[in-house]
């Protein structure tokens, strides 16, 4: 059977790059859609437009939704016209973790992620696309992510790194090339059909050990 062209859309974020690593190693054929430039190999091609203002997308059979779960949503009808049938989308598991958080800004994030997710449900069914979410952690890849990376050059730069208390708030880092995987995965198999999985890194850290590690 031919291998079907994924449409990659938000490319560009942290995950992006893994993703059409992968793709292109496994011989899947893909579009990367987003309002900027990016690269270009052998293994697929970059399309710069507007996806919140109703884009002509290429004809595709399968999407991988990186861009904010919230919305997602807003490009499902052109996902659907573009004759897409299958989607996995990422979300965050912050969807739970910071519901109830003293930080107002951090309970709106985990309202809006919900929100993004059932929205998200709703048009696909509305539409006939089977659908999957990924919640991953906290995700990193050296150098290049504003958590574990951030902490990393500030050890490097000074040495030590200051905590406050016990510092044993858990953390679970999920490398972003892992995300990819699972991406891909989720996408290959009929099992994950209409439904969400969270996805944690394979460790459950204290912040301080997590800064250990990093040292």
């Amino acid at each position: 059977a031919p291998v079907s062209t994924a449409l990659a859309l938000g490319a560009r974020s942290l995950v992006g790059d893994f993703l059409l690593d992968r793709l292109t190693r496994t011989g899947r054929p893909w579009i990367a859609v987003s309002r900027g430039p990016g690269r270009t190999d052998a293994g697929g091609r970059w399309l710069q437009a507007d996806l919140l203002n109703g884009p002509t997308l290429p004809p595709a059979d399968v999407a991988l939704l990186l861009l904010p779960i919230w919305l997602a949503p807003r490009v499902v009808p052109a996902l659907a016209e573009a004759g897409v049938r299958r989607l996995v989308a990422l979300s965050s598991t912050s969807r739970f973790t910071k519901s109830a958080s003293v930080d107002a800004g951090e309970r709106d994030v985990a309202a809006r992620l919900a929100r993004g997710e059932a929205e998200l449900a709703d048009g696909c069914a509305a539409r006939g696309l089977a659908w999957t979410v990924l919640r991953p952690t906290l995700i990193y890849a050296e150098g290049r992510d504003g958590n574990v990376s951030r902490l990393a050059r500030v050890i490097d730069s000074f040495g030590f790194f200051p905590i406050s208390g016990a510092a044993s708030g858990l953390r679970q880092p999920v490398h972003a090339d892992d995300v990819a995987q699972g991406l891909i995965q989720a996408l290959d198999s009929d099992a994950t059909k209409d439904r969400a999985f969270d996805l944690p890194g394979g460790e459950t850290l204290a912040y301080r050990e997590m800064l250990g590690r990093i040292f």
